[in-house]
Parts: C-alpha cells; structure tokens; sequence
C-alpha cells in the first residue's frame, strides 16, 4: 500500500494494483469482511439466504 501525493491510495492485490480514495478503500475493507464472514457460514445456510451486495463508500459513492 502506498499513498499517492494526490491523495489517492495505490493497493497492490497479487497482478492487480487498485487506486482508491481512503474512504472507497475502508468501504472495501468492511465488504471483505462481510464475505469473509459469509465464507463461514455452512453452505445449508446459504442456499436460503440472498446473496449479500457489495457497499459502496458511506458517504460519495464508488468513484474511478
């Protein structure tokens, strides 16, 4: 991880490199954990559940 001098944060993922506002990358920190959690649930539970939607940034939205 590395903070741009625009402010943006660049967040190497394996090939990928994402650059986001720090707002954008929390929002995507908590939607990790969110599927994280859903991984441990038992597959019976989640054949009668809908799948969980991604959140975007609490306040602006996603933004490129």
């Amino acid at each position: 991880m590395t903070r741009c001098s625009c402010g943006h944060i660049h967040l190497a993922v394996g090939p990928v490199t994402l650059r986001l506002e720090e707002d954008v990358l929390r929002a995507l920190g908590h939607t990790l954990v969110e599927a994280i959690q859903q991984l441990e649930v038992p597959h019976e539970a989640e054949a009668s559940e809908p799948a969980p939607a991604a959140h975007g940034a609490p306040t602006s939205g996603w933004k490129q």
